[in-house]
């Protein structure tokens, strides 16, 4: 192998894998924060997100260790000598967190529709179908995972991302780009109906905006991405390829789940106790549905604690 490729992966996988590890910590750190401080509370929306990206970030971290010593920089394939045992670690360490981020942009798309279920008195349809339908979405998601990796551990396969792999992935970031975007603008419709103070309102809807339009584009860029490449060598021969799998990691990956993160950042100070933690799931029977997203918006953006 040459040994310049060599260097520059080298490279390339110590500075990813030192961003997803802080990543990691930080999520990590702020979900026991959350855990700790909601005494065991529900699971929220907040916490679970912050779980969703520790993980995502930590297996990430040991995709780039196990990269950095079982790629073949100049060939762009897995090396040939690798063992079997490692080269299905590989594939797992990196379907893993792609498939992680779709249950983070899905999570995000639920509160959305949660949120305009509830403005809609709609609840029903909501705790009856929307849960449901996430629920199984994700379980079928990681079963036709799990039987992707069986069938890879039988075969000798090389490339990056194999083709199956990548049309699926491709299709479900583009089903989570679509509720990204239809939830959050529904969201957003009826969050300006809502009588809260203007300055708070204007917030939440620039937040909803930058959230569903960077997680759209990021899944929609990484779904083209990964049917761009599949089924084929990726060599590292200059600085300039090593610059666009950075901005593929960085961008369509790291950025949307820092932008989570600094979105979920913060811990409402405890009110009543059916407040105090009803992010999600929200339960809207008994109350007005208009007046439950007016706390539900409160509850987020009034003055705040913020997670050390």
């Amino acid at each position: 192998m040459d040994q310049s490729a060599g260097a520059l992966g080298s490279i390339l996988c110590t500075a990813l894998g030192l961003w997803y590890g802080l990543v990691a910590c930080v999520a990590g750190c702020r979900a026991m924060n959350l855990r700790g401080r909601g005494r065991g509370g529900p699971w929220t929306t907040q916490k679970v997100l912050h779980l969703l990206v520790a993980l995502c970030a930590a297996e990430r971290t040991a995709f780039f260790i196990i990269t950095s010593t079982a790629w073949d920089w100049e060939a762009g394939t897995l090396a040939a000598t690798i063992s079997p045992a490692r080269r299905l670690a590989f594939y797992v360490l990196d379907q893993l967190p792609t498939t992680v981020l779709f249950t983070i942009y899905a999570s995000v798309a639920l509160f959305w529709a949660e949120m305009f279920f509830v403005a809609t008195d709609a609840t029903l349809l909501y705790d009856g179908y929307a849960r449901p339908a996430d629920s199984i979405a994700n379980v079928t998601v990681y079963t036709l995972l799990v039987l992707q990796w069986a069938a890879l551990a039988n075969r000798s396969y090389a490339f990056y991302a194999p083709g199956p792999y990548a049309v699926v992935s491709a299709a479900l970031y583009a089903l989570a780009a679509v509720l990204l975007v239809g939830f959050g603008r529904a969201a957003a419709f009826e969050l300006k109906r809502v009588p809260i103070e203007g300055l708070l309102r204007r917030k939440k809807l620039r937040e909803i905006g930058a959230l569903t339009s960077a997680g759209a584009v990021a899944t929609l860029g990484r779904g083209a991405a990964l049917l761009a490449v599949r089924d084929r060598p990726i060599p590292l021969r200059a600085p300039g390829d090593a610059l666009v799998v950075a901005g593929y990691f960085g961008l369509l990956e790291l950025a949307p789940v820092l932008l989570v993160l600094y979105y979920y950042r913060r811990i409402p100070r405890p009110r009543r106790p059916d407040e105090h933690a009803a992010l999600f799931p929200l339960k809207g029977a008994g109350r007005d549905a208009r007046d439950a997203l007016r706390r539900l918006a409160e509850l987020q953006f009034e003055p705040e604690e913020s997670v050390v």
